[in-house]
């Protein structure tokens, strides 16, 4: 098995939208309900680009054998009592989970994170989502509290823990 983590580029744009649609389509707890996510070319190629070439946006992406299985994505502002802190969100193809590919996007994260002077990293994650919570633990990330009503699935309203990682 051949993984590599890497920072997306512009070439990723056909083969990363396909990934964001196979992980939303199979995925219970992500923010798309299943065939929702259906960008234009054009849309995925100028926001791709707008990502690329901002200092305070990323996407890293788990190549395996060529082929896409997961991203994370990285989002910052530049404003002075914020700029310490990012937001991230993540998936990987349910065929590809467990085999430490989350870990590995996360470590990335952590990393491109301190080369840009943060020492924040946060996310949501669904409550119901055990497995990406003890994802999210193991790689040192503390609940930081609960969020009630936050995303509506299939007529039942679900709670998201808001967890945190700081960079010492």
């Amino acid at each position: 098995m051949s993984l590599e983590i890497r920072e997306i580029s512009i070439n990723d744009v056909e083969s990363f939208t396909t990934l964001m649609q196979k992980i939303f389509d199979e995925s219970d707890y992500m923010l798309y309900d299943p065939g929702e996510y259906v960008p234009s070319l054009e849309y995925a190629i100028s926001h791709l680009e707008e990502i690329i070439t901002s200092p305070h946006l990323a996407v890293l992406v788990a190549e395996k054998n060529d082929m896409l299985v997961g991203y994370l994505t990285i989002v910052s502002k530049n404003l002075h009592r914020i700029e310490h802190k990012a937001r991230i969100s993540m998936g990987v193809l349910n065929q590809e989970q467990g085999f430490g590919i989350g870990q590995k996007l996360l470590d990335a994260c952590k990393n491109w994170c301190k080369t840009h002077q943060m020492t924040r990293i946060e996310l949501t994650v669904v409550t119901e989502n055990k497995s990406a919570i003890r994802l999210y633990e193991r790689a040192g990330f503390k609940i930081e509290g609960e969020m009630r009503h936050t995303l509506k699935i299939d007529g039942q309203y679900f709670n998201e823990y808001m967890m945190a990682f700081i960079i010492n």
